[in-house]
């Protein structure tokens, strides 16, 4: 029986010993949250508390908050009735200025929910597993700090408790939304808790709930809802905007199953998941379609970035069919343009970014001249799914089938090409259509089509019928890579 330990790893030169560790510690997808103190506990300290401080890392937001704040108020001093203290003045965390003004604490009491938003007392921390090597042995342990591994994310209370590579790892923040935040103004309240430091260092973010971002419309822009979080991050290479996650697959496992039988990823995968372990996987165009082909097993979720049955999907093929261009000396027409779905909204994305990031530079110089801003760069935008390494094989397992049941009712459909086709879809035939005729100018001009929209009752199998339809007649889909996830 082969042996399955190595008993000589300690004779290895220190070189391979090196690249052993580092081989086997892959980049990790870091999901930080947050444990603090209850709002109604806070309120009742900070009424009793007599020295009030507030944190000078506060600055970094200062572009956000300062328009929050009210002006300076005149107020007259002890000093001016002559009476003198060694204490000094007030606390000063930082020179007043008009870029950074001060916080008034008399405002702060008034407004106990505000003064909770920035001194709550709170940690940041991750069930991540830790990478195993920082915990072998001493010589592992130099290793893999030497090459960027640190306790990171500490808040204006509490320390760094979290292992973090700023260089390979993934930094995941869930959308929280719970109303106006002073210091982000943005959905993913949280990042309002990072200490400047680490946000400075971070090079890779995923934001949860970000999936309707590449969504191809203009009606209801939320790009700059975007840039609000994202221009926290001035050294940010490479923005994961997130599809699918854990809580949209888990209930997939009961459906097209009879019994007490369950999907694949409950009964058994080769892989087991740790606690809080997850991996970023890349999204594909055969995605988007798993809701169509699995309707008659029961419900699969529509991915936000390609509507429901991925009708927006289908746009894109439309358009490309549309723009045709002549290849010189060939004879033949071929797409404008070759990208894919998720590609072109990737990159559709990035270039609104970047006009949103102009137009702030210019509402900035006109009307806030002077005043110090956010100054950050245009990330690379990738569409993911992040979800447990076991749900992302049974994932990739689905697009499997999914790929295989394309091919077959378009082998089936190409058999049956005789028969009568389903008559043309009308707009009144669907229900709770939720645009006007005028308002299909507000969808992306690249994806301009009709939108199927919400369907309820009997028009959904019309429309599911014409989207099987057209898809077994003319669409193509890439078929799934075999493409590793982390």
């Amino acid at each position: 029986m082969a042996s399955t330990t190595f008993h000589a790893f300690g004779l290895l030169p220190p070189e391979i010993r090196r690249e052993i560790y580092m081989l086997a510690t892959p980049p990790r997808v870091v999901h930080i949250q947050e444990e603090a103190q209850s709002e109604q506990s806070f309120e009742e300290q900070f009424r009793q508390r007599l020295d009030i401080r507030v944190h000078p890392d506060l600055v970094h937001f200062a572009p956000i908050w300062r328009r929050s704040i009210p002006g300076p108020v005149s107020q007259p001093t002890l000093e001016s009735f002559g009476v003198t203290s060694s204490r000094g003045g007030p606390h000063q965390p930082w020179q007043s200025t008009r870029s950074t003004p001060e916080i008034p604490l008399r405002w702060l009491h008034d407004y106990p929910w505000v003064a909770y938003q920035i001194m709550r007392d709170n940690r940041l921390y991750s069930l991540t597993p830790v990478p195993p090597f920082l915990h072998v042995c001493r010589e592992s342990r130099m290793v893999l700090m030497r090459w960027g591994y640190s306790l990171a994310f500490e808040t204006r209370t509490n320390g760094p408790g979290t292992w973090f590579n700023f260089d390979r790892d993934v930094l995941f923040v869930d959308q929280d939304g719970g109303g106006f935040d002073i210091l982000t103004g943005c959905p993913w309240t949280i990042l309002g808790q990072f200490h400047s430091k680490d946000l400075k260092r971070i090079r890779k973010l995923a934001l949860g709930a970000s999936g309707g971002f590449l969504f191809p419309w203009e009606l209801h822009d939320s790009c700059p809802t975007l840039a609000l979080a994202i221009r926290l991050f001035p050294n940010l290479k490479e923005l994961q905007i997130v599809q699918w996650e854990e809580n949209n697959l888990w209930p997939w496992r009961n459906f097209g199953q009879s019994g007490p039988a369950q999907h694949p990823w409950c009964t058994g995968t080769g892989i087991k998941d740790m606690e809080g372990e997850l991996c970023s996987l890349p999204v594909e165009e055969i995605d988007a379609l798993i809701p169509l082909l699995s309707y008659t097993d029961g419900i699969r979720t529509d991915m936000p970035a390609s509507g429901v049955l991925g009708e927006m999907l289908k746009c894109h093929k439309l358009k490309q069919q549309t723009d045709m261009e002549p290849v010189h000396g060939t004879g033949i027409s071929s797409p404008a343009s070759s990208l894919g779905f998720f590609e072109h909204q990737q990159q559709h994305l990035e270039q609104r970014l970047s006009t949103h990031r102009d137009k702030l530079a210019q509402y900035h110089q006109r009307f806030e001249p002077g005043l110090e801003t956010f100054t950050w760069q245009i990330p690379r935008v990738q569409a993911v799914h992040i979800i447990p390494p076991s749900m992302a094989a049974c994932l990739q397992h689905e697009r499997q089938l999914a790929w295989e049941k394309f091919q077959k009712m378009k082998q089936n459909w190409r058999a049956q090409r005789t028969k009568t086709a389903l008559p043309p879809l009308h707009l009144h035939s669907m229900v709770s259509y939720p645009w006007t005729a005028s308002h299909l100018d507000d969808l992306d001009e690249d994806l301009y089509d009709i939108h199927f929209g919400p369907y309820y009752g009997d028009a959904s199998d019309v429309l599911y019928q014409h989207a099987r339809q057209w898809w077994a007649e003319e669409g193509m889909v890439s078929a799934p890579s075999s493409e590793a996830f982390f």
